[in-house]
């Protein structure tokens, strides 16, 4: 599956994530964007094929990204979002087929000590993002068939923004360095009178110069690196931290519990069982509401979904928690039923606000939502959308967004996640503009750039008329010439 969407995805990030500058690749995005991250730290090393890291600190009028999803607390015409933070999931690739090897790193908590570790492939990644992509876009609309219906706009995970299955020794090097400069190591846990030479391993530098150099080693035989990257809300923690907080009380455990057994439960309604699923790969969220008050703020949100199995579609408690060894009370069902009703009821509140606000014209939420669910299938159809509720030329002529444009908002949701080259990755990627589609637009970012002239050389500023247009931000930009692309090193 190599290369399969890198050609048709060009230009515009997807599943909830895009460019803030459409002229911008991706490749130079995901640089830009890590690099400008002033924080990493492993977020979790007890899943049996990965490493996930939590990349933060980017300043957002750095970010090459913003969100898009409307999920995240419905706002169609919200502000610009940067995206400052994100999760990448690092993978070990076998060239041809997956395999259980001996654990390459020693984890840094003694307790979650396992001894096995799986190597993925090329297609097992595309696998995985293709079932988070698919879940990602199931948990925004209702499912067909399965009653009762889904909640709107209430996502069960994170939405990938990219992946990769090529980063070559160079990339890694240079990927690597970035991680290592940047690192916020945990104290490690070792075991008590355990072996001295062991418990140094248990440090977070270690446990990546391991995976690290396992990766090098897979390289010659055409495996190595892979990566996915998800976006990420402020504000995140595992539900293993978020449980050994002392603060938190018997009763903000059981409603962070009920949301994730919610979450396992609506997957089950899709057909689907999370088969590595537990407190490191829950993630959650005290932030953002997707309740009503007197709810607190909060969600719960499942990632890793490298290893699922598929089962007939049901929303019966009893045949989908029997698949999970977390335990349900005999309360938890009422419980559900409860929380669910109330996040649909909030969501439809959100949703009859943007009503009001772009089709004040259509008397209901539920004929706006069957609207906005009509034009989406169109959409994905390829056939022009028929709105339903009267003339949209009729509009109130102050509306901030058109019925077309709330649906392109939720369209750009709902296309596959990119797929990126990483190969050669360097600093040059930062610097090097060559890299990015040329345009006949000027870009709304850069205002001063010249315009492009072959007779000018690119490396002979004082030949240069001055000109009162030039920017003292962007001394150093070459100018796009026809010969330029040719004269510039890697």
């Amino acid at each position: 599956m190599k290369g399969s969407m890198k050609g048709s995805m060009k230009g515009s990030m997807k599943g909830g994530v895009v460019l803030v500058d459409p002229a911008m690749t991706e490749r130079f995005a995901f640089s830009k964007f890590i690099t400008h991250c002033t924080h990493v730290r492993i977020l979790t090393d007890t899943s049996r094929s990965s490493l996930t890291l939590h990349f933060w600190g980017c300043p957002p009028n750095l970010s090459p990204y913003r969100h898009t999803r409307v999920s995240h607390g419905f706002r169609p015409t919200s502000p610009e979002r940067r995206v400052t933070q994100c999760l990448v999931k690092l993978l070990l690739l076998h060239p041809t087929q997956q395999q259980i090897i001996p654990r390459p790193f020693v984890m840094s908590n003694h307790a979650s000590d396992r001894n096995d570790f799986l190597l993925e492939t090329a297609n097992s990644i595309a696998a995985e993002v293709n079932v988070q992509y698919r879940i990602y876009n199931q948990s925004l609309f209702p499912i067909e068939g399965v009653e009762p219906a889904q909640c709107y706009f209430s996502p069960i995970c994170p939405a990938i923004i990219n992946y990769a299955d090529n980063i070559d020794m160079q990339g890694l090097g240079w990927f690597g360095g970035v991680i290592m400069n940047k690192l916020q190591e945990r104290v490690p846990v070792p075991r008590p009178g355990e072996d001295p030479a062991i418990s140094a391993r248990r440090n977070d530098r270690q446990i990546l110069t391991d995976f690290f150099t396992v990766a090098q080693g897979l390289m010659p035989t055409g495996g190595g690196l892979g990566i996915v990257t998800m976006e990420l809300m402020s504000n995140c923690t595992t539900m293993h931290v978020y449980l050994e907080q002392p603060d938190r009380t018997a009763e903000q455990r059981e409603f962070m519990r009920d949301l994730a057994h919610i979450q396992l439960l609506r997957l089950g309604a899709m057909g689907i069982i999370h088969t590595d699923c537990h407190l490191h790969n829950v993630m959650v969220n005290t932030t953002v509401r997707y309740l009503p008050e007197p709810y607190p703020l909060g969600n719960v949100f499942l990632i890793d979904f490298g290893a699922v199995r598929m089962i007939q579609p049901t929303w019966n408690v009893t045949a989908v928690m029997t698949h999970y060894p977390c335990h349900t009370d005999a309360g938890f069902q009422a419980r559900a039923v409860v929380l669910m009703q109330a996040m649909q009821a909030h969501n439809r509140a959100l949703l009859d606000q943007a009503r009001q606000q772009i089709v004040p014209h259509i008397a209901t939420v539920d004929e706006f939502i069957e609207s906005t669910r009509r034009g989406i299938i169109a959409r994905l159809r390829n056939v022009a959308p028929h709105m339903v509720g009267g003339d949209r030329s009729s509009l109130n002529a102050t509306k901030k967004i058109s019925l077309d444009k709330f649906i392109d908002m939720i369209m750009n949701d709902m296309n596959p996640p990119v797929k990126i080259d990483l190969s050669d990755l360097s600093l040059s990627d930062l610097s090097d503009l060559s890299r990015r589609p040329q345009s006949p637009k000027k870009s709304p970012l850069n205002k001063s750039r010249r315009p492009q002239s072959p007779k000018k050389s690119p490396l002979n500023k004082s030949r240069r008329p001055q000109s009162p247009k030039k920017s003292p931000l962007n001394k150093s930009r070459r100018l796009q010439s026809p010969t330029s692309s040719h004269s510039r090193a890697r």
